[in-house]
């Protein structure tokens, strides 16, 4: 068993994306598929589907990629189940002076950096991905 299911789905879908794999598929969690909407929407993935199994469910992700490279070129979990990574609104982080994103759990739901900025609302900073 993982002891970081969320850190092991960002793994998955970064190794995938390195080995230029069409589809990758990882156990279904609210969570995951709330970050796969929004790295669907940044343009991070193609898109992605839920397959019913009679236990949690499969989240079958399809990559991205532009002119051979992958789109999703890397990822880094922040907060960790054994230190979890909170900041105020005014404190959230610029990945990559903006060319990535973070994806923060706020109270709000799970949104990006720029989105917790607009709504000036803070959060569990959950991963970087760029």
């Amino acid at each position: 068993m993982y002891s970081d299911p969320i850190a092991d789905f960002l793994i998955r879908l970064k190794n995938a994306s390195m080995v230029k794999k069409e589809v990758v598929e990882v156990p279904a969690s609210r969570m995951k598929e709330d970050i796969l909407k929004i790295l669907q929407r940044e343009g991070f993935i193609k898109e992605y589907s839920k397959i019913e199994d009679g236990r949690q469910g499969i989240l079958k992700v399809y990559l991205k990629y532009k002119d051979g490279m992958p789109t999703l070129r890397g990822v880094k979990r922040v907060s960790k189940p054994g230190r979890r990574i909170y900041v105020k609104k005014d404190e959230i982080p610029k990945v990559l002076r903006g060319t990535g994103i973070a994806i923060i759990s706020t109270s709000k739901g799970i949104m990006t950096d720029e989105e917790a900025r607009k709504n000036m609302i803070g959060g569990e900073v959950i991963c970087y991905v760029w």
